[in-house]
């Protein structure tokens, strides 16, 4: 059992995470963020999720989460932008022009305001929707000059990870950071750019080195900030890969590990 006492962040990522299978919430999430700060603890979702959406999600916590948004390229406090890392144009449409390339790889390209994707894909509209609530359809990718900071693919045969290993990685890998985000989904942002660089920047923002640090995720887009944070979660649901690297194990998303570990961090303080 890790000595919590210590920890002033609690950085969570969303899907099989802190969400559960059917897409809800855990009750208690919003009352145990606000008992968290009272006790000096911030709380940040860390999300491959655009900033826009995170803050429609959580329109009663604005000002008491942190988002680490974009897998790390954009992180923000009480809405004021802390970190953000862009891709230039020339690149994200060569990103384009491979992803179309390769049957049924959908390339969405994350804008600071809104997600663009080629018009032949709105037979996906309800998967898009699900992440990128600013979703716009566009003639020509491979024509868009705006500011942005992901492009991510769409897999809906859920084949991401053998995508990442033969196509992805082997392409862009290095000159960009290409993780594997979910069965469904490959992200890539500019070099260096992840979760783990995400809550580094949080904590030189807020005054919070790693060793006051707690991280807990699922996925392979987990594992660096996994690898930066004292206290590393992976939940019980986890990909084994990620359990290899996490020092503890939480409940599943199902069974609300991610609340059990708060209300630890939330005893461990007020004791």
């Amino acid at each position: 059992m890790p000595n919590l006492e210590n920890v002033r962040l609690i950085a969570i990522d969303m899907d099989k995470t802190l969400i559960t299978d059917s897409g809800e919430l855990p009750d208690r999430f919003e009352s145990l963020v606000k008992e968290l700060s009272q006790v000096d603890v911030l709380v940040a979702i860390a999300s491959g999720r655009p900033n826009y959406t995170l803050k429609a999600m959580f329109p009663h916590l604005e000002d008491q989460i942190a988002f680490i948004s974009d897998n790390g390229g954009y992180v923000s406090y009480q809405g004021q932008a802390l970190y953000q890392e862009l891709i230039d144009p020339k690149d994200y449409q060569a990103m384009v022009r491979f992803a179309q390339s390769i049957p049924d790889n959908v390339g969405v390209l994350c804008g600071l305001d809104g997600a663009y994707v080629a018009k032949e894909a709105k037979l996906y509209d309800q998967a898009l929707r699900y992440y990128y609530y600013q979703l716009n359809y566009v003639d020509d990718l491979t024509q868009q000059d705006l500011p942005a900071n992901k492009f991510t693919i769409y897999l809906p045969h859920n084949n991401s990870k053998a995508q990442h290993d033969q196509a992805y990685a082997p392409k862009f890998g290095d000159d960009f950071s290409v993780a594997v985000s979910g069965l469904d989904w490959i992200d890539i942002t500019a070099l260096g750019v992840d979760k783990g660089q995400g809550i580094s920047h949080l904590g030189q923002a807020e005054g919070i080195s790693p060793q006051e640090m707690l991280a807990i995720g699922d996925n392979y887009n987990d594992i660096p900030m996994l690898e930066v944070a004292q206290y590393s979660y992976a939940v019980a649901n986890a990909h084994d890969d990620i359990k290899a690297v996490a020092k503890y194990l939480a409940p599943s998303n199902n069974d609300h590990g991610v609340i059990q570990v708060m209300d630890q961090v939330l005893q461990a303080k007020q004791a």
